[in-house]
């Protein structure tokens, strides 16, 4: 009785050291037994593995659909900004469209653009940032990153809402003739799972042509 126990419990250990041993190997299931439904109702302490596997799928896909639904929504924001931002003419209004509208669609806290040093521009809204940090972050291939905020930076305006994740794109030296960054704040997690990647990296190069472009006939 007393090595049945020993072996019951490190069976127990390692299975939960191992949570996906049933995933290599599903043909153990089928020689297993399980408490029944019947079972579950005359003790709570049996919980039916049946039930927890049907429950955890349902999870699991609806998890999934609401995924889907997110993902097709915020590619449909993508593509109706994309296409909003390429027909201005006016770099003030393309400015207000990015640091005012744009945020409020992605239900993000702040969209701007950081300048590293003094520069002359019509836009009102740009932060000049001193830091040298910039320089760090700074990739002159259009990088973007997505990670968690560094308060010491002080890439946002917004003092409402503390901003917990950012994405962070690198904008051509072409635009200011000097460091320049995209940067994209939110208050929650929003970044950190590095999801919509692509899509941001898409939005990100659609704002920086379309700045180029008036920049250019300015």
């Amino acid at each position: 009785m007393l090595n049945r126990k020993i072996t019951s419990i490190k069976v127990s250990e390692y299975l939960q050291e191992n949570p996906d041993f049933f995933l290599k190997n599903p043909k153990i299931l089928s020689v297993l037994s399980f408490p029944s439904p019947d079972d579950f109702n005359k003790t709570q302490n049996i919980v039916s593995f049946k039930d927890w596997l049907i429950s955890n799928l349902k999870k699991k896909q609806a998890n999934l659909i609401d995924n889907a639904r997110h993902n097709f929504f915020t590619q449909k924001k993508v593509l109706d900004c994309s296409l909003e931002i390429i027909e201005y003419k006016d770099p003030r209004q393309l400015e207000n469209f990015i640091t005012k509208k744009c945020p409020k669609i992605f239900n993000l806290d702040e969209i701007n653009i950081v300048v590293h040093g003094e520069v002359s521009t019509i836009y009102q809204e740009i932060i000049i940032s001193y830091s040298d940090e910039i320089s760090e972050i700074y990739s002159p291939n259009g990088f973007l990153i997505m990670d968690a905020a560094d308060k010491n930076l002080n890439f946002f305006n917004n003092i409402k809402n503390t901003i917990y994740s950012n994405a962070i794109f690198s904008l051509s030296k072409n635009l200011f003739n000097t460091q320049s960054l995209l940067v994209f704040g939110s208050k929650d997690n929003h970044f950190l799972a590095n999801k919509a990647h692509d899509l941001i990296y898409f939005l990100s190069k659609i704002i920086e042509y379309k700045l180029i472009e008036l920049s250019e006939n300015d």
